[in-house]
């Protein structure tokens, strides 16, 4: 049994607090015109589908240009500055973006569901962040039909229901998620310039190593060991250790898990891609190591938390004492330069990726290693954007009027989420 604490109640999205509603989607969106550009065969116009929305930023990142009479048969919903555009194909994908201005006017594809806000009821900004969340992502996916064209319909993301404060507590909520997105955004654009500086720091770390003054170690100021094996060198630092890769990790199979068994939930399924839908039951406790089989050869995933990896995928079943983010980056370098030995069907045999030769740092040295690299990457600050988002978007976590802009909150008051009970409604 759970007690409601005091200031908030039960309704079928969980526990938020007392001043809180609960809305449809359908409710908070406007009508969206329809058009048809082949009545206007020689007007330009700019187009967006699918493929124009980037999964990691969230944002179109292109458009396609057409005049009416070559315009595609699924160009018919028109677009306005704000609106939020939320693929159909494939959920799990997490495809959404919100319509800038200088897209105003133009066309989308019909397989966006449109969400229109009206300004003047709700924060635009506050339901994008809301329908970006991982648990209406899952929900909407748990709803999706075909197994080659997984898809939903418009009907399906309209009958969602979200959690939704006052309007100048929506406009407070947004500002602070706003904030961790511009600091991402900043990221992305530092790593993009960086981006050959990572790689040949990642080459140097992960084959010279960092000694405990924070130095890459070099041949010039540190002693590094040589060995020979089937006419190729290995060079490496003396206190690392040289073995085979089972020797360092135990990869393992993932587990056959058809998106028609899938259950509604917040654990994340992994495919040899990343993320492709969620699911209430975990294989695999976190943290974890995940490499596609098949598929997105060489991507190496790290999760934080429990997850079910798919039988496309290889995981890391022992890490044998070493660093598990550190694992992450190693196996990522040795698998770059991985052939698979198969002919006819191209894959990753782990029996052969356990033979491979490396030379292993010290765990110290690991997690030094690991810190570094890290620091450069993106998913720290996702990380600390869905816990914020679980927080506020819940109110789990309340932001008074002076916490607008993403001013820290002085004592925030925390509450456990829970399910709600069978046949509970708001």
């Amino acid at each position: 049994m759970f007690s409601i604490p005091k200031g908030y109640k039960m309704t079928r999205v969980g526990i938020i607090p007392e001043d809180w509603r609960v809305e449809l989607i359908s409710n908070l969106s406007q009508k969206i015109n329809g058009i048809n550009p082949t009545n206007n065969p020689d007007q330009t116009f700019r187009y967006i589908d699918v493929s124009c929305i980037s999964r990691d930023t969230l944002k179109i990142t292109n458009y396609l240009e057409y005049n009416g009479k070559n315009a595609p048969s699924r160009a018919r919903k028109l677009i306005e500055n704000g609106d939020i555009l939320f693929s159909t194909i494939r959920p799990y994908l997490k495809q959404l973006a919100r319509v800038p201005a200088t897209l105003d006017g133009e066309v989308c594809s019909t397989a966006f569901c449109i969400i229109r806000c009206d300004a003047k009821r709700v924060d635009p900004e506050y339901i994008f962040q809301s329908v970006t969340r991982d648990e209406f992502i899952s929900n909407v996916s748990s709803l999706q039909n075909g197994s080659n064209y997984p898809a939903v319909t418009d009907k399906d993301i309209f009958s969602q229901y979200i959690p939704l404060p006052s309007l100048p507590e929506q406009h407070r909520i947004a500002a602070v998620l706003s904030t961790v997105d511009a600091a991402i955004a900043a990221t992305d654009e530092v790593i993009a310039k960086t981006e050959e500086l990572k790689r040949g720091l990642m080459q140097d770390l992960l084959t010279k190593g960092i000694d405990e003054e924070g130095r890459v170690r070099s041949e010039g100021t540190d002693i590094f060991c040589e060995k020979t094996i089937n006419s190729t060198t290995f060079k490496f630092p003396e206190p690392w250790e040289f073995k085979a890769m089972g020797d360092v990790i135990t990869l393992k199979r993932g587990y056959d898990l058809p998106s028609d068994e899938r259950l509604a939930g917040n654990v994340p399924v992994i495919s040899s891609s990343g993320i492709s839908g969620y699911h209430q039951e975990a294989k695999v406790c976190g943290p974890g190591v995940v490499t596609g089989r098949y598929g997105t050869l060489g991507e190496v995933f790290f999760i934080e938390r429990d997850f079910w990896p798919l039988n496309t995928t290889l995981y890391v079943c022992n890490f044998k004492g070493n660093d598990p983010k550190f694992i992450s980056y190693f196996l990522r370098l040795h698998l770059a330069a991985y052939q698979s030995d198969a002919l006819s069907i191209p894959g990753i045999n782990r029996n052969f990726v356990h033979k491979l030769l490396c030379a292993v740092p010290p765990l110290p040295e690991q997690h030094r290693i690991a810190a570094i690299l890290s620091a450069v990457d993106r998913d720290r600050l996702q990380t600390l954007k869905k816990g914020l988002m679980q927080d506020l978007l819940t109110g789990r976590v309340r932001v008074p009027p002076n916490g607008a802009g993403g001013t820290a909150c002085p004592g925030p008051e925390r509450v456990t989420a829970c399910d709600l009970p069978p046949g509970h409604t708001p």
